[in-house]
């Protein structure tokens, strides 16, 4: 039987040329498909550092590895984002390139079950985002105090949130009997005080988040999770390897409810596809790694866990949306559930409401 020094070795061997290859591929005259590809086996590479830190790995090199995983992300991000600038200087119909309509005219909203209607906000380069990448889900520009409700309606979905106004209450949810695979990843960017986004499904990949002040980001599980320039932010999760925070500070986490769940009790959120595998680990949100926080002796100042008394009320609201993921909806008694968790959890900026029932 080969020893762990062994095991990691040849996981160098491998996870090097791996890298090597999928970095080849996007130098290469890169299309939507081949990034969509390449995303897709950073995702397949990041579950099996996940996998190997759990059973041989050594932690620095789990960090080593992810460092390398994150800055291959980011030029596939950075890659995707010149194909779009490509397509946006390209002739197109005045119509297009109108002003975005005031977050202020909230009036009677569209149904938000649909993707179409979460993303009727977003600019020409973002639809044709859409167009070119058919399984990114994007939620955009939600208007303060605001309800969305997004099914997600195909395999291995990429969400994106951006831009969640502030109040605003944000449920993507997985259905129990849903025939299609977990969403593959989770991008969260620049969420509003006050606000609250819940993926009420389990994530087979990453949970990526920056620019997040005072709110609440939550998810059914998930296998890694990645937080930059956050403050104030209430983190729920089985998160099933060390969480990583850069430039935040004041983050609260709890595992959530999902971790509690056994045995007759899992009807519930265990029934979301993809969460009883990765249940079987146990949850490491309690172990988050500060990369600013250098001070091996001394835990990081710039994350806490949440308290029993506010994670029993944060869990109630999340067991009542993974409850709700089959709705057309979101209920009166759910909208009421996140106005008692952010009074509970959150400081109250004068001015800023509740989610309004919508």
């Amino acid at each position: 039987m080969s020893s762990a020094t062994d095991l990691s070795s040849q996981f160098a061997v491998q996870f090097a040329a791996d890298i090597d290859a999928l970095t080849s591929q996007l130098t290469t005259t890169p299309t939507a498909a081949t990034l969509d590809a390449v995303h897709q086996a950073v995702s397949a590479l990041e579950r099996r550092v996940t996998d190997a830190t759990l059973l041989y790995l050594p932690k620095y090199d789990q960090a080593k590895y992810l460092t390398a995983l994150r800055a291959l992300s980011a030029q596939i991000e950075s890659t995707r984002a010149s194909l779009r600038s490509s397509s946006r200087f390209s002739f197109k119909s005045r119509s297009r390139l109108a002003p975005l309509p005031s977050s202020s005219v909230t009036t009677d909203p569209p149904p938000a079950t649909a993707i179409e209607a979460a993303t009727t906000n977003t600019s020409s380069s973002a639809d044709a985002a859409v167009a070119a990448d058919p399984s990114v889900i994007r939620i955009a520009n939600v208007p303060p105090n605001a309800t969305r409700l997004v099914t997600i309606d195909r395999p291995g979905a990429d969400i994106h949130i951006a831009n969640v106004g502030p109040g605003a209450l944000v449920v993507v949810a997985h259905p129990r009997g849903s025939p299609h695979a977990p969403p593959r990843a989770v991008h969260v960017h620049a969420v509003a005080p006050g606000a609250v986004v819940v993926v009420a499904a389990a994530v087979d990949g990453s949970l990526l988040m920056e620019a997040a002040a005072n709110c609440i980001v939550a998810l059914a599980a998930v296998r890694q999770v990645r937080i930059h320039h956050a403050h104030r932010l209430v983190l729920a999760a089985h998160v099933v390897s060390d969480p990583i925070i850069e430039d935040s500070d004041g983050v609260l986490v709890a595992s959530g409810p999902a971790s509690t769940i056994t045995g007759s009790d899992r009807d519930g959120a265990a029934m979301l596809p993809g969460l009883e595998t990765l249940l079987a680990h146990p949850s490491r949100m309690d172990h988050v790694k500060d990369f600013h926080w250098l001070v091996g002796s001394t835990p990081s100042p710039n994350w806490a866990q949440l308290d029993d008394v506010h994670a029993s009320t944060l869990n109630a609201a999340l067991l009542a949306t993974f409850q709700q993921t089959d709705a057309t909806d979101i209920s009166p008694d759910l909208v009421a559930h996140w106005r008692t968790c952010i009074s509970s959890l959150l400081p109250s900026p004068q001015g800023q409401e509740a989610p309004k029932e919508q």
